[in-house]
């Protein structure tokens, strides 16, 4: 049994590595270029520390002991974010088997196809573009651990699952809410009764609470002795006005998926799913069901934003939303094995919603690599304009201001995936002078402009591409406008 299981693991692991080749193959993300530009000492501390990402900060600062070149250093990270993932596809898979009473072995594959869209879902994608999608992953199967000692009541599962999802948190604060929705879905899977599935997440609610409260004392820590200043702290002053802004943006979230999946995918599937539970599966418990993990998954994953909207409308925040459907068809096939028209419709959805699944995940990750490309061809021209200016007035360019609005275009116009993933770096404002420098080998230092003349430049203008007019030199100062 263990060697089938490995050899099981194997598989999908090879089968993951294909479907991420692109990747694998070393990629660029908006952030790299940040880390890139920063060091890997002051990303530790500045980015991965001071946001309480303690793993983060030592994995980063263990590559800046060792010198490793940042396409190891991504390339690694990478490959152990898939190779944890595929490890939590089997954790559900093995969950899910042990309360499914049916000796079909097709039922056992279709299980581990759902357990992987669960976890390889449209929010997983934009978390693997991250150098943090490692640590990211490690919090998701820690979750899942932590959630199944919860439900099982393992020897003491309160102590354990408490230090679980401490480690977790600190890894990376964005996936509790996939805690407290993966504990109510292991509830509802076991059968529990509502008694025990309300201790269950109740449980789970106040782990996270003592988690995130020693992530939140980590931080302040960190700041005193630092002398810094967080990034991404709310405060419970913004509760009224956050309420209203996610209730309004509510909508637009699960409708546009953050730019990854087609628009109303999400919407349409579960549709579909609830119309299967309240018709077709005739059992008001069951309905009940599903009607939950739809509520736990939208709810947990917005509860963050009630503190802060750092980061809101991004799909690494929604990790929850993003595993709901694969969640609900799990859940309905296995309480459909005896509703022969209902287990073929699931098996139908399955296979449909895997395909859109692949091909999403294939076609972003190609379109990725293409602004890769650009993006790179963009900067070294760049560069070379600037070489040229340099050496016909004899100036060392030093300062770069670069001019954005409302012209200019965060993606590239045959983009037609438009998610973080495939943003302009030249565009965004982490990543743009860690471009051009990377590509160019220098030094530049991104500036505010020191008067507003410049704007004159570059008044009326409209580009759809680069060209050299973009570029405005003023001594030792670059006025860079981003079409």
């Amino acid at each position: 049994m263990k060697k089938k299981k490995i050899l099981t693991y194997v598989i999908i692991f090879a089968l993951t590595l294909l479907l991420f080749y692109n990747f694998i193959t070393m990629h660029y993300a908006t952030d790299t270029y940040n880390i890139i530009n920063r060091g890997y000492k002051e990303y530790a501390i500045k980015y991965s520390l001071n946001d309480g990402r303690v793993f983060m900060s030592l994995i980063s600062l263990f590559a800046d002991l060792i010198n490793l070149p940042i396409e190891a250093y991504i390339i690694l990270l990478t490959i152990i974010a898939l190779a944890v993932s595929c490890i939590s596809v089997m954790k559900i898979q093995s969950f899910a088997e042990k309360y499914y009473k049916n000796d079909k072995k097709i039922s056992k594959y279709i299980i581990l196809l759902i357990s992987y869209l669960i976890i390889f879902n449209f929010a997983f994608l934009e978390n693997m573009q991250f150098a943090e999608c490692a640590v990211i992953a490690i919090s998701i199967l820690l979750d899942i651990i932590a959630a199944k000692a919860i439900v099982e009541k393992e020897k003491n599962y309160v102590i354990k699952s408490c230090l679980l999802m401490l480690i977790s948190v600190f890894c990376y604060q964005g996936t509790v809410n996939w805690f407290i929705t993966i504990t109510f879905f292991f509830s509802i899977i076991k059968g529990e009764n509502l008694k025990d599935i309300i201790k269950n997440v109740l449980i789970s609610g106040i782990e996270i609470i003592i988690g995130i409260g020693a992530n939140l004392l980590q931080v302040k820590c960190t700041g005193i002795l630092l002398n810094m200043t967080a990034t991404r702290m709310g405060s419970i002053n913004n509760i009224p006005q956050n309420i209203t802004y996610i209730l309004n943006k509510l909508m637009y979230i699960l409708t546009e998926t953050s730019g990854i999946f087609p628009k109303y995918l999400f919407i349409t599937f579960t549709g579909a799913l609830l119309f299967i539970s309240l018709f077709l599966l005739n059992n008001q418990k069951k309905a009940y069901g599903i009607i939950g993990i739809i509520f736990i998954g939208i709810g947990a994953s917005l509860a963050p934003h009630l503190i802060t909207l750092a980061a809101f409308g991004t799909a690494r925040m929604y990790y929850s939303i993003g595993a709901i459907i694969g969640l609900v068809l799990l859940y309905i096939f296995i309480n459909a094995k005896d509703k022969k028209i209902v287990y073929n419709f699931i098996v139908i959805l399955i296979s449909i919603y895997f395909v859109i699944s692949v091909y999403t995940y294939a076609s972003i990750m190609y379109e990725h690599k293409k602004v890769n490309k650009q993006d790179k061809e963009e900067a070294i021209a760049i560069g070379k304009w600037i070489e040229e200016y340099e050496n016909n007035s004899g100036i060392e360019v030093k300062y770069i201001v670069i001019v954005i609005n409302g012209k200019s275009h965060i993606f590239y116009d045959y983009i037609n995936n438009k998610c973080a993933l495939n943003y302009r770096a030249i565009y965004a404002e982490w990543s743009r002078i860690g471009l051009l420098n990377y590509y160019n080998n220098r030094n530049f230092e991104e500036v505010v402009a020191p008067h507003e003349n410049y704007k004159y430049y570059f008044l009326d203008k409209k580009w759809d591409k680069l060209d050299k007019e973009q570029l405005v030199f003023s001594g030792p100062i670059l006025y860079l406008y981003v079409y």
